[in-house]
């Protein structure tokens, strides 16, 4: 039996073996990803898990296109991305986990933190708009138009191409610095 004939067969049998599957490794994911607090990460597994179900009522849930795993993550990652969009003013460089460093290191162990440290102290050291750029898309969620109307750029098409050479220039930077 499917996962999502288990969801017909039984649901609330299902949403708690969905939670109870899915919870701990969403937690550990979303906070390296994002480095929020253990209770934000909470409240974003319980949204996106309410998300999904809704969805999945509605018919929006194709189990034929994702697996419901990645689909709840990805609910999860969006749900996230809106939180901080929502809290841009509270958050810090300090608190972002950068997505170029590889998820399944422990984000208590120091060589992660030291990587993490060098990848902040670079973006700081950054010039103009690749440091603005950076900030905007990673820390605020801004999306491309909006990114390339506050820095007067031609179009999001402009803005995505001078992330990718920012980005770029990040992981050469910290290639230069491991080495």
């Amino acid at each position: 039996m499917s996962p999502s004939d288990k969801l017909n067969a039984d649901d609330s049998l299902f949403y708690t073996q969905l939670y109870t599957d899915y919870r701990d490794e969403f937690l550990l994911w979303i906070k390296k990803l994002y480095a929020i607090s253990d209770e934000d990460a909470k409240d974003i597994f319980q949204e996106s898990i309410l998300i999904f179900r809704r969805k999945h009522l509605a018919n929006e849930y194709d189990s034929e296109k994702a697996s419901i795993k990645t689909y709840l993550f990805a609910i999860g990652k969006n749900v996230c991305r809106a939180w901080m969009r929502k809290h841009k003013g509270e958050i810090e460089w300090k608190d972002y986990h950068q997505p170029d460093i590889p998820i399944e290191e422990d984000p208590y162990d120091a060589k992660h933190q030291e990587k993490i440290a060098l990848v902040l102290s670079i973006i700081d050291k950054m010039k103009g708009k690749c440091k603005q750029l950076l900030s905007l898309y990673y820390i605020e969620g801004k999306r491309m138009d909006s990114i390339a109307q506050i820095l007067s750029l031609k179009n999001a098409d402009t803005a995505k191409a001078t992330k990718n050479r920012c980005m770029k220039s990040l992981r050469d930077h910290v290639k230069k610095s491991i080495n």
